[in-house]
């Protein structure tokens, strides 16, 4: 198990190298596994947690304009292979790690509105349903509605710490790539106003489409409204703890010199699992 900082990484911060730290959020993380080889792990891995991206957050001036803003939850479950620089038996106190895997992940891009309509203020809207960039309209060349699941691949580092022969506390950091542009409901360019207003929930639509604190041009139809050739990801830093409940019966770190017994002909090696790395 284990937890850290959640934070997303796309259309409403593609322009900051560094992103705000009023953006993190926690996660939490479960997971099983099987060691493969003394190298190669296998982990089914749910990750829970949630991400936000905010406009004005930004220093870059077209984006402060454009005013959008999302949070949403992740849930996100996904098969992980870790492979180990050294032994799962190894009596060394660190042992960096990568990992890469597959996996499917699932969303819900909300925002608060602060409109004129008293019977909506300070709610958190859903705004798939709304087709903020013309999904629903019938007329006219619009992208589809998203879903709200796509695949993701998470990539990543990290070290465990040997504290005995059956607990380990991991410390990683991971960057999930996505195949959607929607994460943030923001991708393509914006519709027709007049048309999204006629739309069955037109008012929210057409709020939470254009929040450009300046309204020129008052109908921005076929203005970029992000930029749509980069999908969107989130990235995890986190720290915990692993159980193992079959004892390891670690063996003292050999170095180089392994590799020439292992190679050196002599009888009985192969069958010897006390050698090796």
């Amino acid at each position: 198990m284990s937890g850290g900082i959640l934070y997303y990484n796309g259309d409403l911060n593609d322009k900051s190298i560094v992103p705000s730290t009023k953006i993190f959020r926690n996660y939490g993380n479960a997971s099983i596994g099987a060691h493969i080889t003394r190298h190669l792990n296998v982990q089914l891995n749910y990750y829970h947690g949630s991400v936000e991206g905010i406009d004005s957050l930004t220093k870059e001036s077209d984006n402060k304009k454009r005013n959008l803003s999302f949070e949403s939850r992740i849930d996100e479950i996904s098969m992980l292979f870790s492979l180990s620089l050294f032994s799962n038996r190894t009596k060394r106190l660190a042992i960096p790690y990568v990992f890469a895997g597959g996996g499917i992940f699932f969303f819900n891009p909300k925002a608060r509105y602060y409109g004129s309509n008293p019977d909506y203020y300070g709610q958190l809207i859903a705004l798939q349903p709304l087709g903020t960039e013309g999904q629903y309209l019938t007329e006219g060349e619009h992208p589809e509605p998203y879903k709200l699941y796509q695949a993701v691949i998470p990539i990543g580092i990290g070290t465990y710490f040997r504290i005995n022969q059956k607990w380990r506390i991991k410390v990683e950091f991971a960057e999930h790539f996505t195949f959607t542009d929607y994460l943030d409901d923001a991708s393509g360019k914006y519709p027709d106003m007049d048309a999204l207003a006629q739309t069955p929930k037109g008012e929210l639509a057409v709020y939470f489409s254009d929040r450009r604190k300046t309204k020129s041009p008052p109908n921005p139809k076929g203005y970029n409204r992000s930029n749509a050739t980069r999908n969107d990801n989130y990235i995890h830093v986190g720290i915990g703890i692993v159980y193992n409940p079959q004892r390891q019966n670690p063996t003292r770190y050999r170095g180089p010199g392994a590799f020439k017994k292992m190679f050196s002909g002599r009888k009985g090696w192969w069958g010897n699992a006390g050698n090796g790395l």
